[in-house]
């Protein structure tokens, strides 16, 4: 099963009422000068969102060539596959952006596999849009040991079924309201060890691109730690 978020306590709900009531007034203001908030501000805001993602995969590209992606103009010097993958990006946060608007959405597991295409639909041998065929584990580069291994691919399909339904549920507006789409990837489960005790995983529901990551961890598949 998927780790569970602790139900929410009077000082929790007074928390998030303050957190409403900040948004409410900074929307109030924000539409008072639309044209400051919501064009350099908001720009600026999507391509520092962007940058982190990319950075995550190790793809390198400047806050320039972010906001040429943005306002659909030509690159200049960056290299083809950090430019379609900053492309790609940019598709998959329009898209959420879209999704969070719509009064008739309905998060599914075919709407995170959509975005896994989305910004990984470049490099077929990742299979975008799909769940990971096989294992996945985290190696730290200075000990060679394993740090972090997903649960069997024959799981994922159910565990992310499992994380559809538990967002869905009125129960837990909050935390569906302050969380995006795109972190499924790192979404937390409880699987039983060899000893009996209890630990957390992450699903890990697709397959990485970029084996070298921050940290000095690499991220890794297949079996006997096949690099990507």
């Amino acid at each position: 099963m998927i780790f569970q978020s602790p139900e929410l306590d009077d000082a929790d709900l007074a928390v998030l009422a303050y957190f409403n009531a900040q948004r409410a007034q900074l929307r109030a203001y924000a539409q008072s000068s639309p044209k400051r908030w919501m064009g350099l501000l908001r720009r600026n805001t999507f391509a520092r969102g962007i940058l982190a993602s990319n950075a995550i995969d190790g793809i390198q590209a400047s806050m320039e060539n972010v906001l040429a992606a943005i306002e659909n103009e030509e690159p200049a010097g960056i290299e083809r596959d950090a430019w379609l993958a900053t492309k790609g990006c940019r598709d998959a946060m329009v898209c959420i952006n879209q999704a969070a608007t719509d009064p008739h959405f309905e998060l599914s597991r075919q709407f995170l596999k959509s975005l896994h295409f989305m910004v990984t639909g470049r490099d077929l041998t990742v299979n975008p849009g799909q769940w990971r065929p096989g294992p996945i584990h985290i190696v730290n580069r200075a000990t060679g040991k394993i740090v972090h291994e997903g649960p069997d691919a024959a799981l994922v399909n159910s565990l992310m079924q499992e994380l559809v339904d538990y967002l869905r549920s009125p129960l837990r507006e909050p935390c569906r309201r302050w969380c995006w789409p795109g972190k499924a990837n790192s979404i937390r489960r409880f699987q039983a060890s060899r000893n009996g005790s209890r630990r957390r995983r992450t699903i890990s529901p697709f397959w990485p691109r970029s084996v070298t990551g921050r940290g000095g961890l690499n991220a890794m598949r297949g079996r006997g730690c096949a690099s990507v």
